[in-house]
């Protein structure tokens, strides 16, 4: 179950949303989801959707590159953190987890 400030959501709510449209918010709330439950494939898979529709979009290039960093995907990850530094130099989060990808390569 996803809970925002305004709605409760259940993932079959997001998937049958998502089976009509593929509505930007359905497809944050069910990444977030999957990422925090484990399922980093399926969690990548809707933020890559995500981005499909919303290229710049920080909170799905964060998730899905710390997805791709702990399936040990780096190149991934270090691109996706590469297009977060891009849009916010300043981004701390990005900043420690290219550190982190760099000591790993």
């Amino acid at each position: 179950m996803c809970i925002n400030s305004m709605n409760t959501y259940t993932l079959e709510d997001l998937e049958n949303l998502l089976k009509i449209k593929q509505d930007t918010a359905a497809l944050k709330f069910r990444g977030k989801f999957n990422f925090i439950i484990g399922s980093y494939e399926d969690a990548i898979i809707d933020l890559t959707k995500l981005l499909d529709i919303e290229p710049t979009n920080k909170f799905a290039l964060r998730y899905r590159a710390d997805a791709y960093y702990l399936m040990e995907k780096y190149k991934e990850s270090f691109n996706d953190v590469n297009k977060l530094l891009k849009i916010d130099i300043n981004d701390e989060w990005a900043s420690k987890l290219s550190a982190k990808i760099i000591e790993k390569e």
